[in-house]
């Protein structure tokens, strides 16, 4: 079966790393998806800079469709090497990956991820110390408001691996061993389904996201999960060895209006209460006279002429206070403490997203020792106020919920 696989991550991350640590093996043939925007570059007489190149690849999407950079990697990896299986580096916008999983069924996405502060050291000299033109950059690389822009946010979410690369690779050959021995560890499983059980953690975060698929919340469905190893003081069924990778499920929640209240989408007629408040801005917001980038005035939700989220760009929050939905993390300690369960200080949070600051504080007070996470949504102050507290923060890696039952479920012969 030849494999297809897809690479992306925010740029710094190490996505061209993995990508050729996969050809020197000599079965993968590797395409990236900027070879046709280089080359218009080189058409044009441009230098090939971030910046021109981003817009040239969002010009490209824009004439040809949003998966036509994914299309043309495909056809040069067909004229180079039909028989051998495929790396395509460089997915930065969901309609790329939309394409290459309705072409091939052995398609898998993986995301490579490090954080913004490892990523800005690796590209530093690229910047002359300029951090202001490094996060405009990433920004824009992330989420672009407009359907054919640079999404790379939207595209990891949608990955069937992470793989978290924050150690420096450059001269270390013991780094860049333990990131090829993790990526030949995947794509093992994707060749070969069923070869290996899930990890602990692989298995909690996919009860953390399966939990969320309870919540009715229009925007953003999120899980939590919190577990106790057996070491740590929970009671131990019959025949589990303590200090073993065992563990007891303690509580689980979900972000959803509280018990009583009726549902946003039953209360306003499928509405977000969020848009509603949100709503009641455009008019003033009118009214200032204020234009697109594109030349076109601010008349509605999105630009007719370029597609850009307006509200987006001009307006200045998310209207995050008028949610009136628990956070996952909430319900979950709430439930902790009123089913009458073990004690909930050394345990383990499972959260489908970051906390927000209000969940930080929740988690310090219940003793929680250690969060896991799986979407990069972080906020500052929640991440110091976590810090401050020695509570750990770990970015979960390794197979994601969806493509969970596709690679661990054995195939029968």
């Amino acid at each position: 079966m030849q494999l297809v696989i897809g690479l992306t991550g925010s740029f710094g991350s190490g996505c061209s790393t993995v990508a050729g640590l996969l050809r020197r093996t000599g079965e993968y043939h590797a395409e990236a998806l900027s070879t046709p925007i280089k080359e218009e570059a080189e058409r044009q007489n441009l230098r090939p800079d971030r910046d021109v190149l981003q817009k040239l690849g969002n010009e490209l999407r824009r004439r040809h469709g949003k998966d036509f950079l994914a299309r043309q990697a495909v056809k040069a990896a067909r004229k180079a090497a039909p028989k051998k299986h495929w790396v395509l580096d460089g997915i930065r916008n969901p309609g790329e990956i939309e394409a290459l999983r309705r072409l091939f069924p052995s398609f898998y996405l993986i995301a490579v991820d490090a954080s913004r502060d490892t990523r800005y050291a690796r590209l530093k000299s690229l910047y002359a110390g300029n951090e202001l033109e490094f996060d405009r950059d990433d920004q824009r690389d992330r989420a672009e408001p407009f359907a054919h822009g640079q999404q790379v946010a939207a595209c990891v979410d949608r990955a069937d691996v992470l793989l978290i690369n924050e150690e420096d690779c450059t001269g270390h050959a013991r780094v860049k061993r333990a990131l090829e021995e993790k990526a030949l560890e995947h794509v093992g499983l994707m060749a070969a389904p069923g070869s290996r059980l899930p990890s602990p953690r692989e298995l909690l975060m996919h009860l953390a996201y399966s939990v969320s698929l309870r919540s009715s919340c229009l925007k953003r469905q999120v899980g939590a999960v919190i577990a106790a190893p057996y070491d740590s003081g929970a009671r131990v069924p019959p025949g589990v060895v303590p200090g073993s990778d065992e563990f007891a499920i303690v509580a689980t929640g979900y972000n959803e209006v509280p018990s009583g209240q009726d549902a946003c989408r039953d209360q306003y007629e499928g509405e977000c209460y969020r848009d509603r408040k949100r709503r009641e801005r455009p008019e003033a917001i009118n009214k200032l006279g204020l234009l697109c980038s594109c030349g076109h005035p601010v008349l509605a939700p999105r630009c007719p002429k370029c597609d850009t989220d307006l509200g987006a760009v001009y307006q200045s929050d998310k209207a995050l206070d008028y949610c009136r939905a628990l956070h996952a993390e909430e319900t979950a300690i709430l439930q902790g403490t009123r089913t009458g369960g073990p004690a909930l200080r050394g345990t383990v949070l499972y959260a489908t997203t970051f906390p927000c600051l209000l969940c930080a504080k929740m988690i310090v007070h219940a003793g929680i020792k250690e969060v896991v996470y799986v979407e990069a949504y972080p906020v500052k102050e929640a991440t110091e106020f976590l810090r401050d507290a020695r509570v750990a923060i770990t970015r979960f890696e390794g197979v994601k919920a969806q493509a969970f039952y596709r690679l661990f479920k054995s195939v029968l012969s």
